[in-house]
């Protein structure tokens, strides 16, 4: 298994722990897997900077509904999803 997305939903893990330097390695589809596994995904795109980042804040959170849990590597800034920060 090569596709990340594949991956996730044949291990269905908990938390995506992000070291690679890999812009976008998080995509729409990877976040939206977690999320349809776990009621909170864990998200931690911890590679810096920003322009390396795995995936931005804004969109877990969009692609996940609001629910992610995050924590990066780079500073995000806050995010409001309906009507919440």
């Amino acid at each position: 298994m090569k596709d990340l997305t594949e991956i996730i939903k044949y291990v269905q893990p908990t938390a995506l722990l992000g070291l690679s330097t890999t812009k976008g390695a998080f995509n729409q589809s990877v976040i939206e897997t977690m999320s349809a596994l776990n009621p909170r995904p864990i998200i931690f795109p911890l590679s810096n900077p920003v322009r390396l980042s795995e995936c931005e804040f804004h969109e877990a959170v969009e692609w996940s509904q609001g629910r992610v849990l995050f924590a990066s590597g780079s500073p995000f800034p806050e995010q409001e999803y309906n009507g919440r920060v």
